[in-house]
């Protein structure tokens, strides 16, 4: 089980290093059992493009279930 904190605090908004998309990648490619991502998903989508393709990936599997 991996833990993935994306909690950013600054004043201009902005996400740091889980805005590149090759560190999003590795860090929801690599876990073998599974993912918890701690974060904002409203923050991260407004972003990013990938997080916004993540977090749609993410509904459908819930979904899914």
């Amino acid at each position: 089980m991996v833990v993935l904190s994306t909690v950013r605090c600054n004043p201009r908004g902005t996400i740091g290093f889980v805005a590149d998309p090759r560190r999003l990648n590795v860090a929801i490619t690599r876990p073998r059992r599974g993912l918890v991502v701690v974060g904002s998903p409203r923050t991260l989508v407004a972003k990013s493009q990938e997080w916004q393709e993540f977090f749609e990936w993410a509904e459908e599997q819930v979904s899914q279930s």
